[in-house]
């Protein structure tokens, strides 16, 4: 998926593959950064199998991603 393809309305769902896309990391990347960073937002699992998808709020991400950049301007 190109970015071009990433769904720009704030309140809008994007699969894990997208967020790794918007994030230019890997699908193991995310799990671990996940896993890790408490402060990361936390997925949205439609369903409880194994197999349901997973998304993520675009905008959670953008507002993370900007987080990490102020805290790094201060630090």
């Amino acid at each position: 998926m190109s970015k071009a393809n990433i769904p720009v309305s704030p309140r809008a769902r994007i699969r894990f593959d997208a967020a790794c896309e918007l994030l230019g990391v890997s699908r193991s990347t995310l799990t671990r950064k996940i896993a890790a960073d408490k402060t990361f937002p936390r997925p949205i699992k439609e369903g409880t199998t194994r197999q349901a998808p997973v998304y993520f709020v675009q905008s959670e991400i953008e507002a993370w991603v900007q987080a990490q950049m102020d805290a790094r301007s201060v630090a």
